[in-house]
């Protein structure tokens, strides 16, 4: 009985780091495409300012 739980658990430690590993992933890549979709609109935002000043000229 006890050899057994030693053999699971080093298996049950795996499993939780890769869902974590996953989970963290995961974040990362959400986070990632926020930063990527304000970048655009800022840069969109700034062709837009300066097509006012242009069109004021």
């Amino acid at each position: 009985m006890l050899s057994q739980r030693l053999t699971l658990l080093p298996k049950y430690v795996l499993a939780l780091f890769h869902i974590r590993f996953k989970e963290r992933t995961m974040v990362r890549a959400v986070f990632e495409e926020a930063l990527a979709l304000t970048s655009l609109s800022l840069f969109l935002a700034t062709i837009a300012v300066w097509a006012q000043v242009f069109g004021v000229m």
